[in-house]
């Protein structure tokens, strides 16, 4: 069985490519998104939880049984810098 691969930021250009990517290869994807909606594709591989990357329990639950997770996250334009 392959990995499960937990991506932060899955609607971005970077997150959204890496996930393709990793579905293609036969992985399943667990995404962290702000914005479900944004999700431009649907595969039972993919499963996505709705949450911030600011959140402690957003991050625990996306990670939570995953062997890899991937940090794409980007941030609003003229928003604090969140590093």
């Amino acid at each position: 069985m392959k990995n499960v691969i937990a991506i932060i930021g899955g609607t971005g250009k970077a997150g959204k490519y890496l996930a393709e990517t990793a579905i293609q290869k036969g992985y399943k994807v667990r995404l962290l998104v702000r914005s479900p909606e944004k999700l431009t594709f649907a595969d039972p591989n993919v499963s996505f939880i709705q949450g911030d990357a600011r959140n402690e329990d957003s991050i625990y639950s996306l990670i939570n049984g995953c062997d890899v997770v991937i940090n794409t996250f980007g941030q609003p334009n003229r928003a604090k810098p969140l590093y």
